[in-house]
């Protein structure tokens, strides 16, 4: 509808000549919009995981092109941690939003094993090496991959909160 027009009731827009069209109405609601289109909406830069999570959740139109194909999941991983691009083929099928929770929980559980070691590092100077030794011990059982740990580590020493 150009900037000149108003809607009207039935489809039909109201040209401000006055003149009445019959072009067909634009889509009313966001989830009128094709599912390409809502994904390219969703990859937008500046959503997190949290407006992503938030969308999902609004109805089941959005929630089936967040979770559908992967592409808006796999936009999230790749824009948050752009390091671990390498460990996946450029054309490579993959559970993206398995791998965000994945090395989403594993970063929560390695900054939680980071402040203890801070804590305790402060507390009880005298056994620095077995605080380490204990605290790398707990990151090692934590089970995941090497890249996820190393990624979230390298993510805390280049960071300005730490």
């Amino acid at each position: 509808m150009a900037a000149t027009s108003v809607a009207a009731e039935g489809g039909c827009c109201l040209r401000l000549n006055g003149a009445v069209c019959r072009e067909p109405q634009a889509a009313k609601r966001l989830t009128d919009l094709p599912a390409e289109l809502l994904e390219h909406i969703l990859c937008f830069p500046v959503l997190d995981h949290e407006d992503v999570c938030g969308a999902s959740r609004a109805c089941k139109r959005l929630h089936d092109v967040c979770h559908g194909r992967g592409k808006v999941w796999g936009h999230q991983y790749k824009l948050r941690w752009p390091r671990l691009q390498k460990y996946y083929g450029q054309n490579e099928c993959c559970d993206w939003l398995s791998e965000y929770r994945t090395r989403h929980t594993v970063g929560l559980q390695i900054r939680r094993t980071v402040e203890s070691i801070s804590k305790r590092f402060f507390t009880e100077v005298p056994c620095v090496g077995q605080v380490l030794g204990d605290s790398f011990a707990e990151i090692q059982s934590l089970g995941a991959p090497e890249h996820f740990c190393e990624d979230e580590l390298l993510f805390i020493l280049n960071s300005e909160k730490w």
